[in-house]
């Protein structure tokens, strides 16, 4: 298995069980009762995950968010520090979310289930995202606390991000024209831009945008209003304008609200990562009105990866950054290979020729575990 052929629902799962063995270890140090209720409700979403995916189909993309969601938390849970008590309600909150979607998807009664579905399992998808939004804000927060507290200043001098803002990748070759080209583009004084990077999965585009938001000029330019969202967390257009809304701070995160508090700041960037998630779904629509009004802030520059080679509609996509992300060279493959192993292998030369087209720029993802079977 190459690392571009892995699918972003067993990349969850594989997260998911990481999560779940560092909760075990430290549950079995007698650590916090707390992560004991973690590890359990992580194989309580892993029993949901294997079932449905099994015999359900119908609703896999519900247990997708669940599983992805479930291990962004779990994976921020301090295995030997003290744990906040909006931490713990928020845990006790991913609890009850996972108990309800446990009781709707196992029904005995199928004909029953089958006349909720459709209703209930919308409204569970809006919860989820609620959720998702809510847990990951509450970690950024006390992420901001412990940093503001161990360089001694105030909690204002720092800035909310809706996740996790991405680091520059590690290992990283082939990309930097393109990378260069993109942040030339966004330090024009003249004019704002929306840049799509297009290309197959696994290709870097991800990688290519964390590139780009980390270097420093870009920093400087844009400080405390860059937004990195990704939107595998969310499940609907309305889920993008609640994360931004909720990273400026609002308390109503309705769409004019957030479009008029984005259009009063002096210059601001949006990163919309993995949107093919929302774009590719019966949502379609109220994405790309969304990307309009928003690619319609005349002091709002847009970058968005999406997987394919279609462009959304009702936006004037920048005509510098057209073409998808292409593959790298060869060369340039074992470069980033041997940037992660470390290691000469005979069988390099094989592996590269075979999978060479589809090797990353920034390959940061891959797991030890392929790597180990080739360099021994």
């Amino acid at each position: 298995m190459s690392a571009s052929s892995r699918s972003p629902r067993k990349g969850a799962m594989q997260k998911l069980r990481s999560a779940i063995g560092k909760l075990s270890d430290g549950a079995k140090l007698g650590r916090d009762e707390l992560l004991k209720q973690g590890e359990k409700v992580g194989l309580q979403v892993a029993g949901i995950y294997e079932s449905i995916h099994k015999h359900e189909k119908e609703y896999s993309g519900l247990v997708d968010k669940l599983a992805f969601l479930t291990a962004q938390v779990l994976d921020k849970l301090p295995a030997d520090e003290a744990i906040s008590d909006s931490t713990r309600e928020a845990v006790d909150a991913l609890r009850r979310t996972v108990s309800e979607v446990e009781v709707v998807l196992t029904s005995e009664n199928k004909a029953k289930a089958a006349m909720i579905a459709s209703e209930h399992m919308e409204e569970l998808r809006r919860k989820l995202e609620e959720k998702a939004l809510h847990l990951t804000l509450i970690g950024t927060i006390e992420s901001i606390k412990n940093t503001a507290a161990a360089h001694g200043k105030e909690e204002e001098n720092f800035h909310m991000y809706v996740v996790d803002m991405p680091p520059k990748p590690a290992v990283f070759y082939g990309r930097d024209e393109l990378v260069q080209s993109i942040v030339n583009i966004l330090l024009s004084e003249e004019t704002t831009c929306r840049i799509p990077l297009l290309g197959p999965p696994g290709i870097g585009k991800t990688s290519v945008a964390a590139a780009v938001i980390n270097n420093k000029k870009i920093k400087s330019k844009y400080g405390k209003n860059l937004y990195f969202l990704r939107c595998e967390a969310l499940v609907s257009a309305e889920g993008i304008c609640r994360a931004l809304g909720a990273a400026l701070g609002l308390d109503h995160s309705e769409g004019e609200a957030l479009f008029a508090a984005l259009s009063s700041l002096a210059c601001v960037l949006i990163v919309l990562d993995n949107l093919e998630t929302l774009w590719d779904s019966k949502d379609c629509s109220k994405v790309e009105d969304v990307l309009s009004k928003l690619a319609a802030i005349p002091c709002l520059s847009l970058i968005v990866t999406l997987r394919g080679t279609h462009r959304p509609a009702g936006v004037y996509w920048s005509d510098t950054i057209l073409d998808p992300v292409g593959t790298i060279p060869l060369s340039v493959a074992r470069q980033v290979w041997m940037g992660i192993a470390k290691k000469e292998d005979a069988r390099l030369d094989v592996f590269a020729g075979y999978y060479g087209r589809r090797l990353r720029a920034g390959w940061s993802e891959l797991d030890g575990l392929y790597g180990a079977r080739l360099v021994g």
